[in-house]
């Protein structure tokens, strides 16, 4: 009986041991690592060039992953909006109609962007304290 009760503590010790090892050494090593991943990750679309709002039309096909940078606030607050594309006719039209001093500054195969000016091209969100958004002017019925 007092050798089984050894070989627990000894189990037990052994596993307290490979904790706090996994947390020293294993843990950071996994947290540079997924740095990196997702540092390679982001870098597929051009920084964003301030002041002013910038759109990203994203290729889904284009890159690494790159359908999960369509990710922003539904409310569109965001400075910069990441949109699908949808070809390069279709998103300068979007561009064009809604704004129509934007420039195309940058253009890769996981990404377009364009640049809006250094203006805020967002409208003040009625009631709110200092929120604003974009607003898109509705598509014209043929």
């Amino acid at each position: 009986m007092a050798d089984r009760s050894d070989t627990q503590r000894g189990l037990v010790s052994f596993a307290g041991a490979l904790a706090i090892l996994n947390l020293g050494l294993v843990m950071p090593f996994q947290m540079y690592q997924i740095d990196e991943v997702i540092s390679v990750h982001l870098a597929q679309i051009p920084a964003a060039i301030r002041p002013g709002n910038n759109v990203y039309f994203i290729h889904p096909r284009g890159g690494f992953y790159v359908a999960d940078m369509v990710q922003m606030d539904p409310r569109l607050r965001d400075r910069d909006l990441f949109l699908v594309s949808h070809g390069a006719e279709l998103d300068a039209l979007l561009i064009r109609r809604n704004w129509p001093g934007a420039v195309k500054i940058a253009g890769a195969a996981a990404a377009d962007q364009w640049y809006l000016g250094s203006q805020e091209q967002r409208v003040p969100i009625p009631g709110s304290r200092g929120q604003a958004q974009f607003l898109f002017a509705p598509a014209p019925v043929p």
